[in-house]
């Protein structure tokens, strides 16, 4: 019989065991991690808060600052790339005036940089103007940086004794909101967790190791967490933006009272913006129930605008106003209606229309009007410092229209805006009392201290003028922007990133042959890169050149694992008459990418033609759940209905893809057929003369004319449009038989 001492000491000595195995296999993790760390340092690996920021600067647990001896100077991460590079003392002199100025871009000094910036100037003027004072401008503006990442970063200056605080704020608002509402809903806990085990070189380890198939080029242009992401959204409800607004409003009010609450003053700037020669990134065509009226818009804004080119300002303003009552959100049109106010010296009425196309802009990268009305409201009410620097640049712009006098592209400053803001700064800061000993700014010494600064040739630099053409492009001013790719080429022959976008936007001009030059040149700079021969690949495709094509494909396809490379390859087969081999690539592009929408599409649109409707449904409608917004889904939509004979769901399908993407020709052109196979002549014709103002290259519009001509019989205009047709694509039988039957028309009807 076993005592029951004994099964209590057997108990005992069982857990003793377990738990004596728990902390031995805990300990040997412990030193096998610590191993590992200490093997990562040796090797140089970083942690990931090294290489970036987890929470995307949110957490606020990442500082814009680092020690370094006595001086605290901005992260070597974020120096150039986010802030510019500025120092300070740790401890702030007693007799100092240490201003720190918080912003976006603007505020950054972009794109020179913080020589140019106001606060650069403001930090020369007042050396000068004082020089038994010491006074420290430290530009903190992080460039893209909205109101919610500045409130952050004002939680960390005040650590750092500020005695002024610039506030130049208000074009970012719109910029990674969602990532930030996300964020608002985790935890603090989680935060910090995360934030703890970023600090392990282990954690760069496997970040590296899960992002190894990226080009060192991706990662280097990733930099650091810290980068602002601007994704592209459209914001077209009011309501959506007047949220943005008051998320603003909030956040400058716990800006300003957290910087007095820490003794600091508080200065605020209104923000100006390109009124008079920057049109609206994107305008949205209201969503008609009736195509009558929807036909009826698109009539009067094409009117407009071919009355404004024409010089034709009072019925460019008869038929803007038209289209406005069917659509008053558009904001191109009220930039439009704004040209002609200014041609005919309507001031204030060009003024009002610029505003409004700004407003109503549904990729805002200015401020709205609104912004500005909460900077003034906000910092009146707080009792901080109000400048009103729109004002004052619309004083100091012809009839109050401010445009690249004063702002570089949309809304940086000019060298000459930048000063301009300065004494304005100084005059305020002055008049104010905040500068001991003085109560006014000398007009007299603050143009001669200017006048002597050095100028710096950064505007000469290739990367300049390569930001620029990227401004210009994304504006459309395309041949401006051509310009300053070349501009930059001409500095630095390889840069491959002017190249590269040179390159595709001469082909987007259907300028091919220069294209083709220049994209070979930029082959030559990196041989083997994957984003060199991509675009090459697919321009050789579409001229035809289909062996060549495919050959970089397919050397793409066996480098690395890019879904493009098999989208290319698929495209190439299905020139070739190759149906089973272009599927199949299509197929593999989606296995590699499986929320490529493109892909989708692309198979859909092989189906379709193919005759399998079926199965085309079923790809399009993935694509659908995966970009709803994109217009070319929109596009694969309507062709799916126009095979299917839904000739009136089609006609929405092609409407809705003209509102996401205003300038996409062959949508048009789609719309023009379906509207011709329901007898709408004049509405088809509308249709296909946008398409050949976008692209008058266009395969098959000539085809289309034809056939317009046909159902009108005018068999003469009829001839001659298939004849061009036919010329264009000799193979297009469809475009022979009609030529046929109307030379045969035409001889019966002589």
């Amino acid at each position: 019989m076993i005592r029951k001492d004994s099964k209590q000491k057997d108990a005992h000595m069982r857990l003793f065991t377990f738990k004596k195995t728990v902390l031995y296999t805990s300990f040997l993790w412990l030193f096998f991690f610590i191993g590992i760390e200490l093997l990562l340092s040796l090797f140089g690996v970083q942690s990931l808060i090294e290489q970036q920021d987890p929470s995307r600067g949110f957490s606020g647990l990442v500082p814009v600052f680092v020690q370094e001896a006595e001086t605290m100077r901005t992260r070597s991460s974020l120096r150039g790339k986010v802030f510019n590079d500025q120092s300070f003392t740790v401890a702030s002199p007693s007799d100092s005036l240490r201003i720190f100025t918080v912003g976006g871009s603007s505020a950054f000094g972009f794109p020179w940089g913080v020589h140019t910036s106001f606060s650069g100037v403001l930090q020369n003027v007042l050396t000068s103007a004082y020089p038994n004072r010491q006074i420290e401008i430290i530009n903190a503006a992080g460039v893209s940086y909205a109101m919610h990442r500045l409130n952050l970063v004002v939680q960390e200056l005040v650590k750092y004794q500020p005695d002024v605080f610039i506030v130049y704020s208000g074009h970012n608002e719109f910029v990674e909101q969602d990532f930030y509402k996300a964020f608002r809903k985790r935890s603090n806990t989680t935060t910090k967790l995360i934030h703890s085990l970023s600090q392990l070189k282990i954690s760069g380890a496997l970040n590296s190791l899960l992002f190894h198939s990226k080009t060192k080029e991706a990662v280097s242009d990733k930099n650091f967490g810290m980068i602002v992401n601007r994704a592209d959204r459209i914001w077209n409800e009011s309501s959506d933006k007047a949220t943005v607004v008051e998320n603003f409003r909030d956040g400058l009010t716990q800006l300003i009272r957290v910087a007095q609450d820490h003794g600091a003053k508080v200065l605020v700037a209104t923000v100006p913006c390109n009124l008079r020669d920057w049109r609206p990134q994107r305008s949205i065509v209201d969503n008609f129930t009736d195509e009558a009226k929807r036909t009826m818009w698109q009539a009067t804004y094409v009117a407009g605008e071919s009355h404004l080119k024409a010089g034709e300002h009072r019925n460019t303003i008869t038929a803007l106003e038209n289209a406005l009552k069917l659509s008053p959100g558009h904001a191109d049109t009220h930039f439009l209606l704004g040209k002609a106010h200014e041609k005919l010296g309507h001031w204030e009425e060009s003024l009002h229309s610029y505003e409004l196309a700004v407003d109503y802009d549904a990729s805002p990268i200015r401020r709205t009007s609104k912004i500005n009305d909460a900077i003034r409201e906000v910092t009146t009410q707080e009792g901080a410092l109000l400048v009103d620097i729109e004002t004052l640049f619309m004083e100091n712009s012809e009839h109050k229209l401010i445009g690249f006098k004063l702002i570089e592209d949309y809304a940086h400053p000019t060298p000459d805006g930048h000063t301009l803001i300065a004494w304005h700064l100084w005059h305020a800061m002055a008049k104010a009392g905040w500068i001991e000993g003085a109560k006014s700014a000398d007009q007299t010494i603050f143009n001669k201290i200017t006048a002597n600064r050095p100028t710096l040739s950064t505007n000469q630099n290739a990367v300049w003028h390569y930001n620029q053409g990227v401004i210009l492009e994304n504006q459309n001013h395309f041949e401006q922007a051509i310009i300053k790719y070349n501009q930059a080429i001409e500095l630095d022959p390889n840069y491959w990133a002017a190249l590269q976008n040179l390159g595709l936007l001469l082909r987007k001009q259907s300028k091919n042959k220069q294209a083709l030059k220049i994209m070979e040149h930029a082959v030559t700079v990196r041989p083997n890169y994957a984003d060199s021969l991509l675009p090459l690949g697919d321009l050789l495709r579409s001229t035809g050149r289909l062996d060549e094509a495919l050959e970089i494909f397919l050397q793409v396809a066996n480098d690395s694992n890019r879904a493009a490379a098999q989208l290319g390859i698929g495209q190439v087969y299905e020139r070739m008459g190759m149906p089973d081999e272009a599927a199949a690539a299509f197929k593999k592009a989606i296995t590699l990418e499986p929320k490529l929408a493109k892909a989708y599409i692309l198979l859909g649109h092989l189906t379709i033609r193919e005759g399998d409707l079926q199965s085309a449904e079923v790809h399009i409608k993935k694509a659908m759940l995966l970009d709803p917004l994109d217009a070319d889904v929109h596009n694969a939509i309507g062709v799916l209905n126009a095979a299917l004979n839904k000739l009136d769901k089609a006609i929405t399908a092609f409407v809705r893809a003209i509102q996401l993407k205003p300038k996409q020709a062959n949508i048009y052109h789609n719309l023009s057929r379906v509207l011709l196979l329901k007898g709408q002549l004049d509405q088809a014709q509308l249709n296909l003369q946008m398409a050949i103002k976008i692209n008058p290259k266009l395969s098959l519009v000539h085809f289309t004319q034809g056939q317009i001509f046909a159902r009108r019989n005018m068999w003469q205009e009829a001839v001659t449009e298939f004849h061009i047709a036919l010329g264009r694509q000799p193979e297009f039988n469809p475009a022979r038989q009609a030529y046929q039957h109307a030379l045969a028309q035409l001889g019966e009807s002589e």
